[in-house]
């Protein structure tokens, strides 16, 4: 700092207030004073700077990008329990189903066998009531199954968002290794 409180040594100006058209002329005056060697050298180093900016942005946007899948991946992993564990419930549900079914078959083929209208009236109202214990189950499970499809499109929607962070990572990933391969000449 001079006696004007000024932070630059005398002589020399400062910079930080000028237009970025004086900008570009001053880098053009540096280079011709410079002249052609050091004026290559020095275009080089400030290419060599952008492209370990470029890198790093390149790197950041990497790292952001793990951190999501990493995200989507707990999020299906947790999706998927849910799912299991809907279908533990579901398990019995389709087998006493099943058993029911099996029973109301029976019923029918026997009150198709019975002749005598006082069976048959006995057999009706016992497959009515086996009827709505199947209708009773079929509730169930297609309330179940309406969870697991909620579950699945959820499922769906984040392993497209998951493919879509794939082909971008893929893309700053080919990025990334042309600079590093330019960088390495």
């Amino acid at each position: 700092m001079d006696e004007n409180n000024n932070p630059n040594p005398v002589g020399v100006p400062d910079y930080t207030n000028v237009e970025p058209k004086v900008v570009d002329k001053l880098a053009e005056a540096k280079k011709a004073l410079a002249g052609p060697e050091r004026a290559a050298k020095i275009e080089q180093a400030e290419h060599e700077r952008e492209i370990k900016e470029e890198s790093k942005e390149l790197e950041t946007k990497l790292a952001v990008i793990v951190k999501k899948k990493e995200q989507l991946e707990l999020l299906w992993v947790k999706l998927d329990d849910e799912k299991t564990i809907i279908k533990q419930k579901m398990t019995p549900i389709v087998e006493q189903e099943a058993k029911v079914e099996a029973e109301e078959t029976g019923l029918e083929k026997t009150e198709n066998e019975t002749g005598l209208p006082s069976e048959k009236h006995k057999i009706e109202a016992n497959r009515r009531i086996v009827e709505d214990k199947r209708r009773s189950l079929e509730d169930a499970k297609w309330k179940l199954q309406a969870e697991i499809d909620v579950i699945d499109g959820k499922i769906a929607e984040q392993t497209a968002s998951y493919q879509k962070l794939l082909d971008e990572e893929e893309s700053l990933q080919a990025k990334l290794d042309a600079i590093k391969a330019e960088l390495s000449v």
